[in-house]
């Protein structure tokens, strides 16, 4: 059936109207729901297991599982992975500390060198240490000599913690030996006598005297501590300023420790042999430490001939009508004088008791000791007094330094001895010497010295017939 025209006009009307209606609210439907907020995806953090491969260590995995690519086949980003171990955040362990967290750190050693004046009460207050300080570590050391007698550039170690307390001192005894003092948790110190290993050497010297003895010395290659050594134990036999004349000959013979290719200071002198116009002695080292000849008579006295041990010219000798130089008269000089230069050490010749110290104004500042029953000494014109009134001193021990005080010409030493009171001579008196080797030590001595003599007039006759100014060292096995 056919409608008419005028319906379908009016159907289309209303047709429309219904369209337009159901576009506004479907329009509206969308804006609403397009308005809420979408879930957001779930993240984890995921641990590859030690077999897998390196892949990527973090993957964002949504609720909804991922579906498979049809045309591809391959897994996608979202995918599960297989055989991944899955850890969360508040589940990794956390890493270990290492080593250094827990080591207190290391403290480094200081140096410090010693000057002229120093002493270790004032070197260890300059490091902010107590007195006390120097007290324990002085109780502690194997000897006072090791801290209290501390020469120039000595060089001192040390450790201060950080509360500043001195908790470690190293002190130098030479190239072989060191002596390391720790604190302990009482504050008190203890020490480690740490020594390296050396090699020891004999060697030989010989020179013929052109000039003086010393002088001679050294160019055959001794140095100034062995020279001074040698004219201290020759020196009860021989009158240095009569006696060595030129074209006299010597020979020294000395033990030295070596550290790889540098000679220490540990230097032992096993023989001296001087061959002269007017003197020979021949004088050999035993295990005593003491000098004897080679049939075991003692050389050394016990009672120095001279009270230093360097070789000081004598420039006015002991004289009962000497022509005083300052005043011009005629006057007894009951003293040996010799010149030396101002600060040089003054030694006490033997074990003795210091009886007077003072200032004159002709003596200037000058010391007495007295050496038992029968002797005294008596130094003038000093510049500095070491010792005091009432003092015991041993042999070699420094009374004072030589100076210029007092009514003089010049620096110089006048040394006196006495005998029961009496002035004598002091370079020609007869001095108290050491007794004898006997027995079993003169045996075994007699039969070093064989073997030495033998070694060392070989060994000379080589150096001197080559006039190298040289010298030969052997090894000791």
């Amino acid at each position: 059936m056919r409608l008419p025209q005028s319906y379908l006009h009016r159907l289309r009307r209303r047709h429309l109207a219904t369209l337009v209606g159901v576009v506004v609210l479907v329009t509206a439907v969308v804006e609403f729901y397009s308005s809420k907020p979408q879930a957001m995806p779930v993240s984890h953090t995921i641990v590859l297991a030690p077999s897998q491969a390196p892949v990527a260590s973090q993957v964002a995995l949504t609720s909804k599982p991922a579906t498979d690519t049809a045309t591809s086949g391959q897994q996608t980003a979202s995918q599960e992975p297989q055989d991944f171990d899955f850890q969360t955040d508040d589940e990794l362990p956390l890493p270990k500390p290492t080593g250094a967290h827990n080591t207190a750190p290391t403290l480094d050693w200081s140096s410090y060198t010693v000057q002229g004046g120093d002493s270790f009460s004032a070197i260890l207050s300059s490091w902010s240490q107590p007195y006390t300080v120097a007290q324990e570590i002085l109780k502690a050391a194997p000897s006072a000599d090791l801290v209290e007698k501390l020469n120039p550039g000595d060089e001192l170690d040390y450790k201060i913690d950080g509360s500043g307390d001195l908790v470690a001192l190293r002190i130098r005894d030479g190239l072989r030996v060191n002596y390391i003092f720790t604190r302990q948790t009482d504050g008190q110190y203890h020490y480690e006598k740490i020594e390296k290993p050396v090699e020891r050497y004999q060697e030989y010297f010989a020179g013929t005297v052109d000039g003086t003895l010393g002088a001679s010395a050294r160019k055959a290659g001794l140095g100034s501590k062995v020279i001074a050594q040698c004219i201290h134990i020759l020196g009860n036999r021989i009158d240095f300023a009569r006696d060595v004349r030129k074209g006299d000959t010597f020979t020294v013979v000395v033990e030295r420790d070596w550290l790889g290719d540098t000679p220490t200071q540990d230097v032992r002198i096993l023989l001296v042999e001087y061959h002269g116009k007017r003197k020979q002695v021949v004088a050999m080292r035993a295990d005593d430490g003491h000098y004897y000849t080679p049939t075991g008579n003692s050389l050394e006295l016990a009672f120095m001939r001279y009270p230093f041990y360097h070789h000081y010219r004598l420039t006015s000798p002991f004289n009962l009508h000497r022509l005083n130089p300052v005043t011009h008269r005629y006057a007894p000089h009951y003293g040996t004088d010799f010149g030396m230069p101002v600060g040089s050490h003054i030694y006490a010749p033997a074990d003795g008791v210091v009886v007077k110290t003072g200032h004159q104004r002709y003596a200037g500042n000058y010391v007495a000791v007295q050496h038992g029953r029968y002797f005294m000494t008596r130094y003038f014109h000093l510049s500095k007094i070491l010792v005091h009134r009432g003092e015991k001193v041993k042999m070699g021990q420094i009374l004072a330094l030589s100076g210029n005080t007092g009514r003089t010409t010049g620096p110089h030493l006048h040394y006196e001895l006495l005998y029961q009171g009496h002035p004598v001579n002091a370079m020609t008196a007869s001095l108290p010497r050491h007794r004898q080797l006997r027995g079993t030590a003169l045996a075994k001595f007699e039969a070093n010295a064989k073997v030495l003599l033998a070694e060392a007039h070989q060994n000379s006759t080589q150096l001197l017939a080559s006039n190298s100014h040289g010298y030969i060292r052997q090894r000791i096995q």
